[in-house]
């Protein structure tokens, strides 16, 4: 843990590309993404949010669902217009397919690429749904490019079960720690502090339950 108030007068220096991870859904990573895009904006960088989970979440919203039904409490409800499917289902269809079509790391591969292209054009990239061995290993192969941020909201069940797709990276090692337990307003200074030149959490590995 770090002091984020005393961290506030620093000069921020943004990695070229930040990947967020957290054990549980419902952590704060899109807060945090919102947080970072506007502390961009206030020093007139380009901060883009690419997706790893985009091509299996892109068709269903040009279906017309929203968030809720792809990342919130209604992606277990099944659907008329998924033929009776629930959207986590036709996600994982989609994920098989990919699998089958072009390989067990498709969707990593496709996000570097189009990490690469932002990186091309001087954007800073946060990648807000890292989850998997392939995902992490990705954007370290950007080497001092990219850091990998670990975003914890303490009291939130972590799931189980085959279906899991939270707390797979427990063993690795993050470049910051971000602990969602105040308000809005500490979750922001603590963004803000991990930015901080010479500031922010030391690197953490994270071994079972925190």
């Amino acid at each position: 843990m770090f002091d984020a108030t005393a961290e506030l007068t620093l000069p921020l220096k943004f990695p070229r590309i930040i990947g967020l991870y957290a054990p549980c859904a419902q952590s704060g990573k899109s807060t945090v993404t919102a947080f970072l895009e506007v502390m961009g904006a206030e020093r007139h960088l380009n901060v883009m949010n690419i997706k790893i989970s985009a091509p299996i979440k892109e068709p269903l919203i040009r279906l017309g669902l929203c968030n809720e039904h792809i990342e919130g409490p209604l992606k277990e409800v099944p659907l008329k217009a998924l033929g009776g499917k629930s959207p986590r289902q036709v996600m994982i269809e989609l994920f098989k397919a990919g699998v089958e079509a072009y390989g067990p790391n498709w969707m990593a591969d496709q996000a570097q690429t189009r990490i690469r292209k932002a990186l091309a054009h001087g954007s800073v990239v946060v990648v807000d749904d890292v989850r998997t061995e392939e995902d992490y290993l990705m954007l370290r192969s950007f080497g001092a490019d990219a850091q990998v941020w670990r975003v914890e909201r303490p009291g939130l069940n972590r799931p189980t079960g085959a279906a899991v797709t939270e707390s797979l990276l427990e063993q690795k090692m993050f470049d910051r720690y971000i602990a969602n337990d105040g308000s809005l307003e500490v979750l922001g200074m603590r963004v803000r502090a991990a930015l901080a030149v010479g500031g922010g959490s030391a690197p953490v590995r994270h071994v079972g339950a925190a």
